[in-house]
């Protein structure tokens, strides 16, 4: 389960360059100051209900390998960065899976526009996926843009409702299928100036439950967490909770009402 200190009910980030310090020092093409990747958010919300790391998944620890994006069956899906679909799967935890390898520009400073005017300054290899879809829009070894729709959200493999689980791997070339799990990074570190929701609680003692977290408790434990009435009224009315068709909120309503 993800702990840490925060302020308030829903924690709002801006990604900086020294919030995923560690994961940035993983790889020695990141070392640049402040680097700008040529990135699309591949769906229209930025609420994340599931980490990057640690979790409690069905009364087990778990190691995410990506993020969970809460959006509502049927929204379209783009690629993060022009590339090649290298694999198609369905398979029983990701279900609907895409596998996109990319070479994505990775710059300085500001990325320039318009960008045909410029060199970038490198590339770097890298493996996206985008599991629990409902149906694809591409086929194996198609080569797409950035920000061409893939695929659309659905609720396939292990999943407890509609969302988007976004990856993103390190790869050594680009025809790789399947690097292993330990290449997997957090994905937020490419989208530095976007302002993610990271959609959850706080307890008394500072404790922060991700939404994921929360659906995956008991009316008791959540009650055990000793969460302020103020604060979980303020949860249920806030707007990217009441904007979103949210994984089993119904549920989660009832146990926090009791």
């Amino acid at each position: 389960m993800k702990k840490s200190i925060v302020f308030g009910l829903i924690a709002v980030i801006l990604v900086s360059s020294a919030v995923f310090a560690e994961e940035l020092q993983s790889d020695e093409s990141l070392f640049e100051i402040n680097p700008r990747y040529q990135v699309t958010w591949p769906v229209s919300s930025r609420v994340i209900t599931s980490p990057f790391g640690w979790r409690n998944i069905f009364g087990q620890e778990d190691f995410h390998l990506g993020v969970d994006v809460a959006e509502p069956e049927g929204a379209p899906v783009k690629a993060t960065a022009g590339g090649k679909v290298v694999a198609i799967r369905t398979n029983g935890s990701y279900g609907n899976v895409i596998y996109l390898n990319s070479n994505i520009y990775v710059f300085s400073g500001d990325i320039p526009e318009p960008l045909s005017n410029v060199t970038r300054d490198y590339t770097v290899m890298r493996q996206s996926r985008y599991a629990h879809l409902s149906a694809f829009n591409v086929e194996e070894n198609q080569v797409v843009n950035r920000a061409q729709i893939i695929g659309y959200v659905g609720n396939t493999g292990t999943s407890t409702g509609p969302h988007l689980h976004f990856e993103m791997r390190y790869i050594s070339d680009l025809e790789q299928e399947d690097p292993l799990d330990s290449t997997a990074h957090n994905p937020l570190i490419y989208f530095r100036n976007e302002n993610f929701v990271m959609l959850g609680l706080t307890d008394r003692l500072g404790n922060f439950y991700y939404y994921h977290d929360l659906i995956h408790m008991s009316p008791e434990s959540i009650a055990e967490l000793d969460i302020s009435e103020e604060e979980i009224r303020n949860f249920l009315n806030h707007n990217a909770v009441r904007s979103l068709s949210l994984v089993n909120f119904e549920e989660l309503r009832n146990k926090l009402s009791r």
